[in-house]
């Protein structure tokens, strides 16, 4: 290797390592760093539900993506399209494909994986993030260095050294979406795992989302059974579509046949994407391209719907829970001791029961002390983020607006069947009927796409909308009304285009009462 290659390979390395006074915005989240490293694990120490350490992991990444959204501010206002799949899918070689030019890393070894951020941008430019939090500005024929033989030709591997990639380029033509390429997942026992693409960090990146794109590849034939696991694993209140990748490698008339089987595995597990699409990395214009892009335009039209409060606040939710859980089981413990302790007058035996209630009594305090604890640490996180998001520009709900969050998905099969077990309709297989007629419902866009944010305000309201009698399905005529109205101008837009929110939901539960009601339950 000539000396020229050295020094490029140094140079660049040099640069990418460097470390400097830091940036200012670490003042500013030094209080938000020292909730979350210290307070947080010291205040769930020996009291903590057993699926702690995967939520505390979320709510880490959560912070980890709201500085990025500091580090490069124009990711603010857009909404986050996550490409996810197994490792070498096809996701970077998608997004090259639609920027027409080879700029991601597309044959990388999963262990040097970077996430990237696409966005829409005047001129082509690329920041990375180094392992100190530092911006360090890279050049384009740098990102493509660093993307195309580096590690091979230079021995040299950027992934230990680079935590996150921002790039802008004109030829990205969706100007309210972000697109964030992921490494992918793997499980622990294959060839291509790696601390960057397991699949606890993969499921985190991709409920952090506000769109899915979720890829395959066709030369499997289908969705793998690994694939449809990890789908009903995320948040179903996030809208998705399936890319069923390298399609070119198979032939037309399997092609179909593999859309179709596709759909038919993922609705047989209740998994309800917006689309199925296949698509040619290398033929774009044969395979896929006009659906995709017009997937994306309908995404690149919703409005911004900040995740971040709603994301935080599921550690909170679920570990107060969790407390007040522990705290109605001990209570019933020691109503039971107490209830024993009136019928006996064995000395022996009420010692016991003595010995028993302190214990419990021990238990309830350190319960009641460590909710109070958490509830008070959780004010103090939501006073701070609120301080540093609204300094920074980015969208926070005040503290007393939180509990209009809600973090669980809009499932509108378990609504109406909860509304006809409430009036008593008895029938064997209605959930198979609901679950052919109201598909449609379930996965339209609108829908999910408020549901992020709002979907306790909807549930309720098209619970009250709702009428189940004499076996048939009924909705007040008013049901547009009170959706807009419950949600109120705050929170629903009073656009054209967010009108067909309210406007979706009438029209679809109208046609889904309509075909319901011609059936006999």
């Amino acid at each position: 290797m000539d000396s020229i290659n050295y020094t490029t390979a140094f140079n660049l390395v040099s640069k990418i390592v460097q470390n400097g006074e830091g940036e200012s915005f670490l003042q500013d989240i030094a209080g938000l760093n020292k909730i979350i490293n210290t307070d947080l694990p010291e205040a769930m120490k020996d009291y903590a539900p057993s699926n702690f350490a995967e939520i505390y992991s979320d709510f880490k990444y959560t912070f980890e993506k709201f500085t990025d959204f500091i580090l490069f501010d124009k990711l603010i206002g857009k909404n986050t399209v996550t490409l996810g799949g197994g490792f070498s899918t096809g996701k970077s070689s998608f997004i090259n494909a639609l920027l027409k030019n080879r700029m991601l890393p597309s044959e990388i070894d999963p262990s040097t994986s970077v996430p990237t951020y696409v966005i829409h941008g005047a001129k082509e430019s690329a920041i990375g993030i180094n392992v100190f939090n530092k911006k360090v500005d890279l050049a384009i024929e740098e990102l493509k260095i660093i993307s195309h033989g580096f590690t091979s030709e230079y021995n040299v591997k950027f992934g230990h050294l680079l935590e996150t990639i921002f790039v802008e380029t004109p030829e990205q033509p969706f100007k309210s979406i972000s697109f964030l390429d992921t490494p992918g997942y793997s499980k622990p026992e294959s060839e291509n795992y790696s601390k960057k693409t397991d699949e606890n960090i993969a499921r985190t990146q991709l409920n952090s989302a506000n769109f899915i794109l979720w890829f395959v590849s066709a030369e499997e034939g289908t969705i793998t059974d690994e694939d449809i696991k990890f789908l009903q694993s995320l948040n179903s209140g996030i809208p998705f579509a399936v890319i069923v990748n390298k399609s070119d490698k198979r032939a037309e008339s399997d092609v179909s046949d593999i859309v179709g089987l596709v759909k038919q595995n993922l609705t047989n597990r209740g998994i309800f994407p917006l689309d199925v699409i296949p698509f040619s990395c290398r033929y774009p214009e044969k395979f896929g391209k006009e659906q995709i892009q017009k997937l994306l335009a309908n995404w690149n039209k919703q409005e911004y719907a900040s995740t971040f409060a709603r994301d935080f606040k599921i550690l909170f939710v679920e570990c107060i829970e969790y407390f007040e859980e522990q705290i109605r089981n001990e209570s019933r413990r020691l109503n039971w001791i107490n209830t024993g302790m009136t019928f006996s007058d064995i000395p022996e035996v009420n010692e016991a029961f003595t010995n028993l209630s302190n214990e419990i009594k021990i238990f309830l305090k350190n319960y009641r002390d460590k909710e109070k604890n958490l509830k008070e640490i959780k004010d103090l996180f939501f006073k701070e983020i609120k301080s540093v998001a609204d300094k920074y520009g980015i969208e926070m709900p005040e503290p007393s607006e939180l509990d209009l969050l809600s973090f669980k998905s809009l499932d509108i099969f378990n609504l109406v069947r909860k509304n006809k077990d409430k009036r008593g309709i008895k029938t064997g297989d209605y959930f198979h009927i609901l679950q052919n007629q109201l598909t449609e419902l379930q996965k339209n866009e609108e829908i999910l796409v408020w549901g992020q944010k709002y979907s306790k305000i909807i549930e309720d309201t098209i619970t009250e909308q709702l009428v189940i009698e004499d076996g048939a399905l009924n909705m007040h005529v008013s049901s547009s009304g009170s959706i807009r109205s419950n949600l109120g101008g705050n929170f629903l837009p009073v656009e054209e285009n967010n009108k067909l929110f309210t406007q979706t939901i009438r029209k679809n539960l109208r046609n889904t009462i309509n075909r319901q009601n011609q059936k006999e339950y």
